[in-house]
């Protein structure tokens, strides 16, 4: 069920464990990311075995920029007429490869319903590679390319659709100092005057709250050293083993290993 949440609404790691936790269930938000690391592909294999053997005829293929543990990517999606999703695939370039090796596994995941029209933007990657599709295809069997921006509508709304999905779920990065003064209905530089006449910074009230974060989850639960990472923002383990070392003086598995015995 939470797993079922976190990927079907845009809802965070945090917005789930408070769901369960109004239901009498007592989770960490780290181990919420465990079970969508878990069983989210388990999910999506079984979904699409079972309740997804027909396709379309007609695809929208497009690809939109996504950022992935803190790195820009590509993800390049197709879906059919009816806007159910064919395939999608995540590259760190945008270029005939990638979209050859995208139409590659869409293929593949169709099997037999192989698409009669595919609608895309000007991109020449896209010829491209529908044109090798097409070598050696009976006359019957030829995929029709239509590249009339205007008609690929149905997936850029989806992928807005996909965009607000993924809005909410993202780590601490995103708590901005700009974010924090529109919660407070306070302009960017009065928070900064704010904090100063305090002796204080955003950034190192944000560091406190993160090593206090951190501390708590290594010396409570036995969430893995890499997952807690994650859940703090960091995209590198080894950035945060040396960040956590800093503040402490151990590493974190020296730290919970002496908290665990005192």
């Amino acid at each position: 069920m939470a797993v079922r949440w976190y990927c079907r609404y845009p809802l965070s790691y945090r917005d789930v464990r408070d769901l369960l936790a109004e239901r009498g269930i007592s989770v960490d938000a780290a181990t919420v990311y465990r079970w969508v690391q878990k069983f989210g592909p388990e999910i999506r294999k079984r979904v699409y075995g079972r309740h997804r053997s027909w396709r379309g005829l007609q695809w929208n293929v497009d690809e939109t920029y996504v950022r992935v543990s803190g790195r820009w990517c590509y993800l390049w999606r197709a879906v059919d007429q009816r806007s159910q999703l064919i395939d999608f695939r995540l590259t760190a370039r945008r270029n005939a490869n990638a979209a050859r090796a995208f139409m590659r596994q869409a293929c593949e995941t169709v099997r037999c319903y192989h698409p009669l029209t595919i609608i895309t933007d000007k991109a020449h990657s896209y010829a491209k590679v529908i044109g090798e599709l097409n070598n050696g295809c009976s006359p019957e069997n030829t995929i029709r390319h239509v590249d009339r921006k205007h008609l690929n509508n149905r997936i850029e709304g989806d992928h807005g659709a996909l965009k607000q999905l993924l809005r909410p779920k993202r780590g601490f990065r995103s708590l901005s100092e700009d974010v924090v003064a529109k919660l407070l209905a306070i302009g960017p530089r009065t928070l900064q005057r704010a904090l100063k006449a305090e002796g204080t910074s955003f950034r190192q009230i944000r560091l406190r709250f993160v090593e206090q974060r951190a501390l708590s989850l290594l010396s409570e639960t036995n969430t893995p050293i890499e997952d807690i990472a994650k859940a703090l923002g960091y995209s590198d383990p080894r950035g945060f083993r040396r960040v956590f070392k800093g503040w402490t003086g151990l590493s974190p598995s020296a730290f919970r290993s002496a908290n665990s015995q005192g």
